[in-house]
């Protein structure tokens, strides 16, 4: 169910801000390299050949990376992984190519530029692949997480429980419990990587509903403050467990607790979602186990944001007074090229 089938070359998503500033960083590398492949081949002057260089390639570079962000989803699209990767070296050649007779015809070396600009691509992406690959475990982990974690079996008795008590007096009451229970379940047995934002709202709310059955609406209050786009891209399941988390080591542990705060808002291209819950401080400081499985999830969600967005995702935490809060902003994607 959660297998990965492992390709010798992957592509990333080109629309990434750290793919962008790492193919830049190699095209800066490449133009000191492509000089000094002249300079050893006709022993001139470095920094003239360094200009000669500098005449074509950055503005093939600057005009591959536009192509490849607009063509993205085009591209990973394609089914065939072969087919994707060639196509994009094939782009990537004839722009370079198209610079260079226009730009700087003189130069005879063009064969070796071009083994070696393809050279370094290739390890680029052959280093892309096994980092992305080496972190695809973190991703079945993940899962097989998320699925555990929220049949705890306390959970699962309590809501049965509740269910058994409400069958007799509240019928509709018992079978709206059991029919969220079963959408939530079967959205952990999905194989989907990402989801929209509407659809992880909606999952956390049927979740949140069973919970209150269980703990009483008066105890359990969620204050969601959202101005975004449903159909803003996410993570698959990564709100769940984050408000799971804290009505396990927050909301349980007190008597009258503050509300949980969900705030979710679109500031230019990127989403800003912040969960913030009240926390027994006392109870946190004897309960070393809570306090790990809290961030156990944290930790893992962050190989999870690693795995799709690279370093445009990020997740903090911090304890500030009685709250704990958790900070993770998503770059702004209404389609998403991971397979």
């Amino acid at each position: 169910m959660f297998s990965h089938k492992k390709n010798w070359f992957e592509l990333p998503d080109f629309r990434n801000l750290s793919i962008i500033l790492a193919i830049v960083a190699i095209a800066s590398l490449l133009i000191f390299i492509l000089a000094g492949i002249s300079h050893f081949k006709f022993s001139g002057s470095y920094l003239d050949y360094l200009t000669e260089v500098l005449i074509w390639f950055i503005p093939a570079t600057l005009c591959n990376i536009i192509v490849l962000m607009l063509f993205n989803n085009q591209i990973q699209k394609i089914t065939v992984n072969f087919l994707k990767v060639l196509l994009v070296f094939v782009i990537i050649n004839s722009i370079y190519c198209l610079f260079y007779y226009f730009l700087d015809a003189s130069n005879p070396l063009i064969k070796n530029y071009f083994i070696t600009i393809n050279l370094i691509y290739f390890i680029f992406l052959r280093y892309y692949t096994i980092r992305k690959q080496s972190l695809m475990p973190a991703l079945v982990e993940s899962k097989l997480i998320a699925l555990t974690s929220s049949i705890r079996p306390h959970f699962l008795f309590n809501s049965l429980n509740a269910v058994i008590s409400l069958i007799k007096t509240r019928p509709d009451q018992a079978e709206e419990v059991l029919q969220n229970m079963a959408d939530l379940f079967r959205a952990l047995l999905k194989k989907n990587n990402h989801s929209t934002l509407q659809e992880e709202i909606e999952l956390v709310q049927a979740y949140i509903d069973i919970e209150k059955i269980r703990l009483g609406e008066d105890r359990l209050k969620i204050i969601w403050d959202i101005d975004a786009p449903g159909k803003s891209i996410t993570p698959y399941l990564f709100l769940q467990p984050l408000l799971e988390n804290a009505i396990y080591h927050g909301i349980e542990n007190l008597i009258d607790p503050d509300p949980i705060t969900v705030t979710i808002e679109k500031k230019g291209n990127w989403i800003f979602i912040q969960t913030k819950n009240p926390i027994n401080s006392e109870v946190e400081r004897t309960q070393n186990q809570h306090s790990s499985g809290y961030k156990m999830t944290l930790e893992n969600l962050q190989e999870r944001l690693t795995l799709m967005y690279s370093k445009d995702a990020t997740l903090e935490y911090k304890v500030q007074k009685n709250y704990f809060i958790v900070n993770i902003r998503l770059p702004y994607y209404t389609q998403f090229s991971l397979k």
